[in-house]
């Protein structure tokens, strides 16, 4: 199969997988997420499984469906907003965070990957989700964020391992790296100890709590606009990127942390290759010409000596900048940044895009897949 050709099409929802609210016709999935040789799909009150290498279904469900509880107040209405779903998933299990439509109240669950069956569940009733990321898989522990509380759960069971509160937004998106979790909470980047929750350093220097040697190399954290290598024991500044208008998170693989960056004085959305330890630039590229304000690219990883790289926005065309084109994706050579690849065929409604095994999922709004050079 060509690179670029559409591998499959699935529509999703009832009427196409089983487990749905009936009347509810075919969903758009808003979030993607990489579940081992699956695609698991989230979307307004629904979560549910794909094939990645087929599109053919495996389950789905609406909301906390299968949960032996009453549903969550309101989550059932039909003449207003309905429960929302937020969801983590990986090859072990499927996560899933209900919040109920109006006043407070959360509702934990997981679901396993072959069949989407509830394997726990927990309620959390004086809690609303915050903005932005709130689950997030560290191992064998499910990270809920709160509102000023991070919770690290048993991912088998659901059991409480540890709660610890924290500032602001700190709760939201912690980077994940080995047995470090890093906060940000516009003040102070804080390490815990993925284990126990305790604490091993904060950021800035002079407020941070020394903990033990932990092994790796440094941490790697976006800082607002800049991109920070710290190191893993104690926090210490080893170097930083000031990246313009970044993207959210910068990904790091194979000692190498690639970040994506608007540069408003040169008008284009560029990636850089910076070495992990010393945070040398091996190289930048130019992907897409734009007006900004915000970086519009995302990095979804590597396969077979390229990076994917996914633009919401795919920027000026033209000898004169005037012409306009729907978002695309471009591959991106490891060693060089050159680009080897470019799609620029989606529809109007193209948003999500997942890299898996084989090729990259997108919404459209059904999900589509599409063969990888």
């Amino acid at each position: 199969m060509a690179p670029g050709e559409i591998r499959w099409r699935a529509a999703v929802g009832p009427g196409m997988l089983p487990g749905l609210l009936p009347g509810r016709g075919q969903v758009s999935p808003a979030a993607l997420h990489a579940a081992g040789e699956c695609v698991v799909w989230s979307e307004r009150d629904a979560v549910g499984s794909v094939w990645a290498a087929t599109g053919a279904g495996r389950w789905s469900a609406y909301a906390d469906e299968g949960v032996p509880a009453r549903p969550l107040p309101n989550s059932l209405r039909a003449d207003g907003p309905r429960a929302r779903v937020r969801c983590a998933a990986d090859a072990d299990s499927a996560v899933v965070a209900v919040e109920a439509p109006d006043g407070p109240g959360v509702r934990l669950l997981a679901r396993e990957p072959e069949d989407g069956r509830v394997r726990w569940w927990r309620d959390l009733p004086e809690t609303r989700m915050g903005q932005g990321p709130a689950l997030t898989l560290a191992g064998g522990l499910v990270l809920c964020g709160a509102r000023g509380e991070l919770v690290a759960l048993d991912r088998a069971t659901g059991a409480t391992v540890w709660r610890r509160p924290v500032q602001g937004g700190g709760s939201r998106g912690p980077v994940v790296s080995g047995d470090c979790l890093v906060l940000a909470d516009g003040l102070l980047l804080t390490a815990l100890r993925a284990a126990d929750g305790q604490p091993l350093w904060s950021w800035p220097r002079n407020n941070h709590v020394p903990g033990p040697r932990l092994p790796g190399g440094p941490v790697h954290v976006m800082d607002g606009n800049t991109v920070r290598a710290l190191r893993r024991h104690d926090g210490r500044e080893l170097w930083r990127f000031e990246a313009g208008s970044p993207a959210p998170r910068p990904l790091v693989e194979g000692g190498v942390v690639y970040a994506a960056v608007f540069r408003p004085e040169e008008g284009w959305d560029v990636v850089y290759a910076l070495h992990a330890e010393s945070g040398a630039v091996l190289w930048q590229q130019r992907v897409v010409r734009r007006g900004g304000p915000a970086c519009a690219l995302e990095p979804l990883g590597i396969r077979r000596g390229v990076l994917y790289v996914k633009s919401s926005d795919a920027g000026r065309g033209g000898l004169l900048g005037r012409t306009r084109r729907a978002p695309f994706l471009t591959g991106l050579e490891l060693s060089t940044g050159k680009p080897v690849w470019q799609w620029d065929r989606p529809g109007p409604y193209t948003v999500g895009a997942l890299l898996s095994a084989d090729g990259i999922v997108l919404t459209t709004p059904e999900l589509t897949a599409i063969a990888l050079p």
